[in-house]
């Protein structure tokens, strides 16, 4: 996975690239956009930027073991959060968070994706929160949205926002 594959979101791509160019990594992204249009693929495209181990001009390599973990969906240094059934349950979020506060397996960083973050219920927004508000120094965390209005205003106060715009018809 790389940013190159990604159509139509050149100002997100850029800030991504940007901060991690710098090394002003924040500790918490939320990608808000409409449903659709590449929020998770840039999250999958960014997550292996921070865990490859030979990136190249601000874009993983797309070749070393970490990139093709993260591309086969099996990097140990990487937890993807999807709903279960309609809610992104307590349970998968205090495991995530768990997982987080662990040492490092491969890369030095860990990344936690949770798609559809707004499918959280209160109690696994608080239980985020908690780490959002203490977060370790090796972990990135990364939600995907569609509107913030949908998740706790601590939660989106403690994130850097990512804001993808619909997509152009001619692109």
């Amino acid at each position: 996975m790389s940013f190159k594959n990604i159509i139509g979101h050149a100002r997100a791509v850029s800030f991504l690239k940007e901060v991690y160019r710098r090394g002003r990594l924040a500790h918490a992204y939320v990608f808000v956009g409409p449903a659709g249009i590449g929020k998770a693929m840039t999250a999958r495209a960014f997550a292996a930027l921070l865990l490859c181990s030979s990136p190249e001009e601000q874009e993983p390599c797309g070749t070393c073991a970490s990139c093709q973990k993260v591309q086969a969906g099996g990097h140990p240094d990487l937890e993807w959060v999807v709903p279960d059934g309609s809610f992104v349950k307590i349970e998968a979020i205090r495991e995530a968070c768990r997982r987080l506060s662990l040492r490092w397996f491969e890369s030095l960083t860990k990344v936690l994706v949770i798609d559809q973050a707004n499918a959280m219920n209160a109690e696994a927004s608080n239980a985020l929160l908690k780490t959002l508000e203490e977060p370790s120094s090796h972990a990135v965390i990364i939600l995907i949205t569609d509107t913030l209005r949908s998740l706790l205003p601590t939660i989106g106060s403690r994130c850097q926002r990512v804001v993808f715009g619909p997509l152009d018809p001619e692109t």
